[in-house]
């Protein structure tokens, strides 16, 4: 068990991560011609989520116990909440956003690519530098929700806005250099010897990047 002059020192060494220190990049799509109000919606973003990662799984009974055997993985929405500006920028941009997806007046749905985009959500350093120390990008994202405003004529509070974003799934991002970068995530090697005989029906090994990963005890029947 580690000693408290132990935690002590690892904190003033590298210091601890903090939920107020994030950055948040919103790439809208590129037919969205009002473009988007950058500066706002970095500096107003009043919080985020983080996405998380679950993997949906069977019960699989072959002998002795039961396995939770996974078979896909599962993204769930996250959510946004803006403080807005007098001028309702942040809001007007994700209006035209939506509008974008489905025309209000002749009610058509667009191409999904014409209305996904990109958001980046980084952690930061504790220093004032702003340098990411841990960052994702949600690809394929869009507003799904955006939820309506309550105003109330007691109130003195900030207006603001919340917003759910859908999208197909994120990535770690490489922040070593100081500057996000896309990581390299293994594929596999679909014309390799080893995934050719996989189809086959006699699995022995198959090739992820490069790496031989022995598989000896199963059958697949596609």
């Amino acid at each position: 068990m580690a000693s408290i002059n132990e935690f002590i020192a690892q904190v003033k060494s590298e210091g601890l991560a903090r939920d107020n220190r994030y950055l948040v990049t919103i790439t809208p799509p590129a037919s969205l011609v009002g473009g988007s109000p950058d500066v706002k919606l970095r500096l107003l973003c009043q919080s985020v989520n983080m996405p998380g990662l679950n993997f949906v799984s069977n019960p699989v009974l072959t002998y002795g116990e039961q396995r939770e055997v996974i078979y896909n993985r599962q993204f769930e929405p996250i959510n946004m909440e803006w403080i807005l500006d007098t001028r309702m920028d942040i809001k007007r941009f994700w209006d035209e956003w939506q509008q974008l997806m489905i025309n209000p007046v002749s009610r058509m749905v667009s191409y999904y690519q014409d209305y996904i985009g990109t958001i980046e959500i980084d952690q930061l350093d504790s220093s004032d530098e702003e340098k990411p120390r841990y960052a994702v990008r949600l690809y394929e994202a869009y507003p799904k929700t955006v939820a309506p405003i309550t105003y109330s004529a007691g109130s003195k509070e900030i207006t603001k806005l919340s917003v759910t974003i859908e999208y197909k799934y994120w990535l770690p991002l490489n922040v070593e250099s100081g500057s996000s970068s896309e990581s390299t995530i293994p594929e596999f090697n679909l014309g390799s010897p080893s995934y050719q005989n996989l189809l086959g029906g006699g699995i022995s090994s198959f090739d992820v990047a490069g790496t031989s990963l022995d598989w000896p005890y199963m059958e697949l029947d596609i």
